[in-house]
C-alpha cells in the first residue's frame, strides 16, 4: 500500500484548497509535479527523490501531531501502511477491529504495530455515548439500535470518532466499497457549507 494514499486523506486539512487540488491530482495520476508548479505552491523545484510537498507535508505532520483511522485493521494493507507511519512518526494511527485478530494479521506479516491503538467496536467503553450522538445526528432517520448496528462495523465507527473529535481523518476502502465509505460521512460528517462536489 503507497503512503500516498494515506497523504491524499488528509493533505486538504493541512494545505490550502490549491495545495490540496495538486495533491490530489497528483496522487490520483502518479503524475510529478513541473518545476514551475512547486514553485508557485511555494515547495521550491523537484530535484528527484520526495517529492518537495511530501516532504512539506512530512513536516506539518510532524509539527501538529493529528490521528488517523484506518476502517480495516486487519487488512494487510493497512497494516504494512501503519507500520511505516509509526516508523516515520508524523501520523498517529488508530486501527479499528477486533484487537486479537489485528494483532495475529500484524505477526503473520512482519508488521511492527507496537504501541498502536487498536480500537473494537464490540468492547468500545463509549459505545453508548457514540450511539447518543448518532442518534441525535440522524434526526430521527435512524433509531438508536440501528444505529448500535450501524456503528459495530468499521466504517460507521470511524466516521463516528471522527466526528467526535477523537481523531482527526479516516481512511477506508480496502475492503469496504466505495459507497460504504462515502455514506457515513456523508451522513454525520456531511460536505462544508457550499460544496457541490464530493
Amino acid at each position: 500500500m503507497d503512503l500516498s494514499k494515506t497523504f491524499s486523506s488528509v493533505c486538504i486539512n493541512f494545505f490550502d484548497d490549491a495545495k490540496g487540488r495538486i495533491c490530489k491530482k497528483m496522487v490520483a495520476s502518479a503524475e510529478v509535479m513541473s518545476y514551475n508548479e512547486n514553485e508557485e505552491l511555494g515547495f521550491g523545484p523537484y530535484n528527484g527523490g520526495m517529492i518537495p510537498m511530501f516532504n512539506a507535508m512530512i513536516e506539518t505532520l510532524k509539527a501538529n501531531p493529528r490521528k488517523i483511522v484506518f476502517t480495516e485493521g486487519h487488512d494487510a494493507r493497512i497494516l504494512e501502511a501503519t507500520a511505516r507511519l509509526v516508523e516515520g512518526g508524523f501520523l498517529t494511527p488508530i486501527l479499528i477491529g477486533n484487537v486479537e485478530e489485528v494483532k495475529a494479521n500484524a505477526a503473520k506479516g512482519g508488521f511492527n504495530i507496537e504501541g498502536v491503538e487498536i480500537l473494537d467496536p464490540a468492547t468500545y467503553e463509549g459505545m453508548d455515548a457514540m450511539v447518543e450522538k448518532m442518534v441525535e445526528l440522524r434526526k430521527g432517520k435512524m433509531s438508536a439500535e440501528d444505529c448500535r448496528k450501524a456503528l459495530s462495523k468499521g466504517n460507521y465507527f470511524g466516521t463516528m470518532l471522527v466526528k467526535m473529535g477523537y481523531a482527526d481523518s479516516l481512511l477506508g476502502g480496502a475492503t469496504y466499497s466505495t459507497a460504504d465509505t462515502i455514506r457515513p460521512a456523508l451522513q454525520l460528517v456531511k460536505t462544508k457549507k457550499g460544496a457541490h462536489l464530493v
